[in-house]
């Protein structure tokens, strides 16, 4: 049986020579053939021999080792398993998602933070406020009106003077609200614009050219010149340096609707505070002199202010006049609360500040999180995910509120000195004194747009983001998934649907923009497409503003995009919807199989928020839990020990151990002093005293006090999924009572009655009364008794209780009885776990792992690759194949490649500079944090890498010339019987090789064969003739034959020479070439006649051993190596394996070829006799009673004529000629017996 190699699973560890390493992958192994034939258990076992650095101390260099071999025993198990990748890829989904949803938690207590304080900031007002004051000044009807009007319907000079005089001035001065005081004057602002002669105004037609023109307003072309009088002997006068005035965004005077203003200039006039009646003559004397031909707006702005809510209200009303004389009307209600911080202690008081200084301090870390992913990954890396984008917008939006907040604080302080003046010590009375009394609260009313813009963007991006802690949840996802698989449909789909509804909003604006509303500009007649697409229409305005195109434009637009275009939307994502529910149900499918095979539950809990809870409650219920599946008896009145079931298990193996060793101790002492006999000085053996010896310890000291009716102890362990069992019971007090459920139907419970420590389960009597009081009971009286140790992870066994069963008779306790407790020891028991978890956080001491200790084993090691890499790894190597999986040794090597690539571009330090250290322990942390992922390796596969083929050396073989002759006819004949068996199997002819499509170049006739097959097949031959006579077998004729063949059955027997030898003519056809693309009929040799003895049916089995062997080490050489499945671009192959490794099917490849060959050698009229000077091979078959016994058996016909042996040159290619050998045949002395003295056997061609 040839040998087997060790595996070689390392490759160079310096950085500088990963260069010359082949292509990383998962799938591809080291060649056994590699100069480096160490393992990573040998690598790792060096580690330990390693010397330990100058001036380390003893005990460094003695923990170091530890953790050597700690790890060298790690590397020699785990190269011993497979990790399925898919299994990893998934189990890295559920902790992420574990981490996404502990993530979510923290994000929706900062998402509530966030909201509250958006949504409860002052500038925020209620909208009853806004909405009286609109009610009194832009609602309110007009008085003196045939019909009723409002400012909605101003659409003349005259009506914004009605506005003025009848709704505004007795509005302001006599208002009707009892919590609205005046703060400011009313300022009235208009402009003019600089009049031209048309003939200059209008370049192509000038029908009157000498008068005056009057265009639409820009800036640069306003009139500054005093006009007018305001009711009091003064001309209106033009102001400069106010606020810019915006323009109204209804007001179109151009083709695109886009955002300007009047400019920082115009015509003031203020309407003072205190006096109604100068302000009634005021506006009576402008609506007779304000408006020329060349105004372009009038504007109104006052400021109010509620004591009773602290709300300051900014109203203005803006009337543009356009060059058409038309009137557009706006207004705008600002209203908020004025913050008047002062100093740093009205800072902290304010609750609002506070909660904006913990939004900024949480934009400060989420911006350190983005840079430090961008640090991490990289800026392309970070742009692929949208998520990211979401983020950015956020932080973004977070630093405009915490901004435009602060600006507004400090807005506040500036202007509530300058209102309080105003206020307090101003009187406005005169005409010239409004002036005074007027403060402008813009800049504040737009600092309070942007925080109710930014803040309503915040809200929105930060209720999407929490998609992103969701998207690993397949149900909750389904949306984001459709919409990623329809997206390349979806993006085709937008752009025709914007060229088609663009098409129409520009129709509808040059059909109806002269004469509807809703279609004057672009903006607008966008909008009105798209509200009639949603069923918003007006057909009759369409109608009469175009009677011709209307009805084509309604038509068209309500067939094509309507019912055409919005369908196919909506069976867009219909089918992708569908398609993402199957993929959802298959994922499910793959992760319950590979996940939870070996789980007991058949339903898998879904991270779903509500099946974690409820499956959290229901596992917060104790159970009783035994090891062994026999019940336990339990008899009233008598006394258990309530303990927790896993410190119960550690204890249990901790004191097994030391059992095992005090048998070993004790053994040992017995092997190595043997003291059977106390000698006396008289040399008489006696035995040795019985009694007890006086330098005994007192613990060893028998106890009379005990009861040993009590003994063996009954433990009752209890177990909880979600619980700490040892944290529940520590909070039981004596006089408590525990109630055992075995979920019967007749409602039986165990009551269990908590008596204290579990010493006293010594002192406890069964007649003791129940209404004793537990802290009265006798103290115990063996302070040693029960489990007190200490374990790391579990702690002490103080928590176990002793406790009385109440029940009358005995009962068997099965395992599965749930344990009933009252709400108080809940309470305490979370109570106890708050706190516990609270002091771990205060106690936690990680920033003592980086001093206390330096074992890469014991403290926590700094993770070199993250879960980012481990998925691109993943998504790297990954394919279909959902079995796709690697060893343990193509682990390391992908960390290796991995480290030390980024270790020269500098993206992580290697501790110490050691490479192959960090690669082994990042391996090992990987598949220890992956379990479920580990797979045993097949012994087939185990073997496959180690596998190095050994061949029988025949290198010192020479063959007759007469046995050689037949490796011509041996590999033809072996061609066929291998064609034969590949068409058998499905195979046919194809110019490449395909294994799934079974095609193969090398199914055609021999003489087609390229000369490179032809070889393989000719040292194939040659080997196997070698083989047998290596293994002490001859191939000669056989020396006497009873038998010869006759013309019909062995062909013709003709003269040859004058000597009178006779040749017998074997015809032998094979089979013939077939058309060009077809695959060819092989026709071997026949010889199922042919049947061989028990000995050469063990020949068979070493000659097929040996011919895999050789094609395996012909394949190793060609650089071929062992793979789990053929790849013929890797070259990997899974028939790499020992002969013993090969399945049924293969072997019989190897034994057919074998079996063909051994009976075409006896066709050819050949037998086989072996030496019995080598006793190795005896045993194949039953001894012989001849000393030169003749293998061969009955060969019909032909077999018999072949007496002769080989000699002189072969004639050609197509005929073999056998030749007599030196001895006489007996038929020579006989002429009756006419035997020919040579074979011919002639190939067709």
């Amino acid at each position: 049986m040839p040998g087997l190699s060790t595996l070689d699973m390392s490759v160079r560890t310096h950085p500088e020579a990963m260069t010359t390493i082949p292509r990383a992958t998962f799938l591809r192994p080291r060649s056994p053939t590699c100069s480096d034939p160490s393992t990573l258990a040998h690598r790792a076992s060096r580690m330990v021999k390693r010397p330990s650095r100058p001036g380390s101390g003893s005990s460094h260099h003695v923990g170091a080792t530890s953790d050597a071999r700690r790890l060298t025993s790690k590397v020699s198990y785990y190269s011993t398993m497979r990790i399925h990748v898919k299994r990893v890829q998934y189990a890295l989904e559920e902790e992420k998602r574990t981490s996404f949803y502990k993530e979510l938690a923290v994000y929706l207590v900062f998402l509530f933070i966030m909201l509250v304080t958006v949504c409860e900031l002052r500038v925020q007002v209620p909208f009853e406020h806004n909405d009286g004051l609109d009610q009194v000044y832009f609602s309110q009807q007009f008085p003196n009106q045939m019909s009723p009007k409002t400012i909605h319907d101003v659409n003349n000079v005259d009506d914004i003077w009605d506005w003025f005089q009848g709704v505004l001035v007795p509005g302001y001065y006599n208002t009707t609200q009892r919590n609205s005081f005046r703060v400011s004057s009313v300022q009235v602002r208009f402009s003019r614009v600089q009049g031209r002669p048309c003939r200059t105004v209008t370049a192509l037609v000038a029908l009157f050219p000498a008068q005056t023109c009057y265009p639409a307003f820009e800036h640069g072309s306003q009139d500054t010149a005093p006009y007018g009088d305001d009711g009091f002997g003064h001309p209106f006068a033009y102001e400069t340096g106010l606020r810019p005035l915006r323009r109204s965004l209804q007001y179109t005077p151009n083709l695109w609707n886009f955002r300007m203003d009047y400019g920082t200039g115009g015509y003031t006039v203020y309407l003072p505070r205190d006096d109604a009646a100068v302000g009634v003559a005021m506006v009576d004397a402008m609506a007779e002199t304000v408006v020329l031909p060349s105004t372009r707006y009038i504007a109104a702005t006052w400021v109010l202010y509620n004591p009773s809510t602290d709300v300051v209200s900014q109203l203005h009303a803006l009337f543009e006049i356009s060059a058409t004389d038309r009137v557009q009307m706006s207004y705008r209600v600002s209203s908020f609360e004025l913050r008047d911080i002062h100093s740093i202690d009205a800072l902290a008081l304010d609750t609002q500040s506070l909660l904006m200084v913990f939004l900024a301090v949480v934009t400060l870390g989420f911006s350190y999180r983005e840079v430090q992913s961008i640090g991490d990954g990289g800026v392309r890396s970070y742009s692929k995910s949208v998520w990211n984008y979401f983020e950015v917008i956020q932080i973004g939006c977070l630093y405009g509120l915490v901004v435009a907040w602060f600006l507004y604080v400090v807005e506040c302080h500036h202007i509530v000195p300058t209102l309080q003046r105003m206020v307090q010590d101003t009187s406005c009375t005169a005409p010239t004194s409004g002036r005074d009394c007027f403060v402008e609260l813009t800049s504040l009313a737009d600092l309070v747009d942007t925080i109710h813009n930014v803040g309503a963007t915040l809200a929105l991006v930060s209720a999407a983001i929490v998609f992103k802690y969701l998207r690993l949840n397949t149900r909750l996802n389904m949306l984001w998934e459709t919409l990623r698989l329809a997206a390349k449909d979806l993006v085709a789909f937008v752009f025709i649907f914007m060229f088609v509804f663009f098409g129409y909003a520009i129709m509808g604006f040059l059909l109806f923009g002269t004469h509807s509303p809703d279609y004057r500009s672009l903006s607008d007649s966008l909008t009105a497409c798209f509200q009639m697409l949603l069923g918003d229409f007006n057909y009759a305005s369409l109608s009469a503003a175009n009677p011709a195109m209307s009805g084509l434009f309604f038509f068209s637009f309500m067939i094509l995009v309507f019912l055409i275009v919005v369908n196919m939307f909506v069976a867009i994502l219909s089918e992708y919807y569908t398609l993402a529910q199957a993929a959802k149900r298959e994922t499910d499918a793959k992760k319950k199989m590979l996940l939870h095979a070996t789980t007991d539950d058949d339903q898998v809990v879904e991270y779903d928020v509500f099946k974690q809870v409820v499956s959290f409650v229901r596992d917060l219920r104790w159970r009783v839990k035994f090891s062994r599946t026999e019940p336990v008896p339990v008899v009233g009145n008598s006394c258990v020990l309530v303990v927790d079931y896993a410190y119960l298990m550690a204890e249990r193996a901790r004191l097994r151990t030391n059992f095992r060793m005090a048998i070993l101790v004790v053994r040992t002492c017995i092997r190595w002093f043997p003291r059977p006999f106390d000698r006396p000085s008289d040399g008489n053996p006696r035995l040795a005293s019985v009694g007890i010896h006086p330098g005994l310890p007192p613990k060893a000291r028998p106890t009379r006090h005990l009861n040993y009716t009590k003994f063996p102890v009954t433990y009752v362990p209890l177990h909880s999924k979600s619980a700490v069992a040892a944290t529940m019971i520590d909070q039981l007090e004596p006089g408590m009572v525990l109630d055992l459920d075995d979920g019967s139907l007749t409602c039986d419970r165990i009551c269990l009655e908590v008596l204290g420590p579990q010493e006293l389960y010594l002192t406890h009597d069964a007649n003791d009364t129940d209404d004793m009081d537990p802290n009265e009971r006798r103290p115990p009286s063996r302070a040693h008794f029960g489990l007190h140790h200490v374990h790391p992870t579990l702690g002490s066994g103080n928590h176990i209780k002793c406790c009385r069963v109440r029940y009358q008779g005995e009962i068997i306790l099965a395992g599965h009885e749930s344990c009933v407790v009252s709400r108080r020891v809940w309470v305490k028991y979370l109570v106890a776990r708050l706190w516990r978890v609270v002091a771990s956080v205060f106690k936690s001491s990680w920033w003592r792992l980086r001093c206390t200790s330096s074992s890469p084993l014991v403290a926590k090691r700094k993770r070199l690759i993250s879960d980012d890499d481990l998925a691109m790894l993943l998504r790297a190597h990954m394919t279909k194949d959902e079995s796709l999986s690697c060893r343990f040794d193509e682990l390391v090597r992908q960390f290796r490649l991995f480290l030390a690539k980024k270790a020269r571009q500098g993206a992580v330090r290697i501790p110490s500079h050691d490479l192959e250290t960090c690669v082994l322990h990042e391996a090992i942390a990987f598949v220890e944090r992956f379990p479920k992922a580990l797979l045993p390796l097949d012994k087939r596969e185990l073997v496959g890498y180690k596998y190095v083929p050994s061949p029988t050396d025949t290198a010192t073989i020479r063959l007759p010339n007469s046995i050689a002759r037949l490796s011509e006819f041996l590999a033809q004949n072996a061609h066929e019987v291998w064609s034969e068996s590949r068409i058998a199997q499905g195979w046919k002819w194809g110019p490449h090789r395909d294994n799934d499509k079974k095609l193969h170049p090398d199914l055609l006739a021999y003489n087609q064969l390229t000369d490179h097959a032809k070889q393989f097949d000719r040292e194939s031959s040659i080997e196997t003739l070698k083989v047998i006579q290596a293994l002490g077998y001859v191939i000669h004729p056989k020396g006497s034959s009873s038998q010869h063949p006759t013309a019909a059955a062995a062909g013709t027997a003709v003269p040859c020479n004058d000597a009178g030898t006779t040749t017998q003519v074997w015809d032998v056809e094979f089979g013939m070439p077939a058309p060009p693309g077809d695959t060819y009929t092989p026709k071997p040799i026949a010889t199922a006649d042919v049947h061989l003895s028990g000995e050469l049916q063990s020949l068979v089995e070493l000659l097929a051993e040996n011919s895999h062997d050789l094609w395996a080490k012909k394949r190793m050489e060609e650089g071929w190596v062992y793979g789990p499945k053929r790849n013929d671009a890797t070259k990997e192959h899974d028939g790499l394996v020992p002969y013993v490794y090969l399945t049924a099917e293969e072997k019989d490849m190897d034994r057919n070829s074998a079996v063909q060959t051994v009976k075409c050698i006896l066709r050819c009229g050949f037998t086989f006799q072996h030496k019995r000077t080598n006793a190795k091979f005896r045993m194949f078959g039953a001894p012989q009673k001849a000393s030169n016994p003749d293998l061969s058996t009955t060969v019909p016909n032909i077999s018999g004529g072949k007496d002769t042996a080989v000699q002189g040159p072969v004639p050609s290619t197509k005929a073999l000629v056998l030749m007599p050998p030196t001895h006489t045949h007996p038929a020579a002395h006989d002429p009756s017996l006419h035997v020919p003295n040579q074979l011919c056997i002639r190939i067709a061609p």
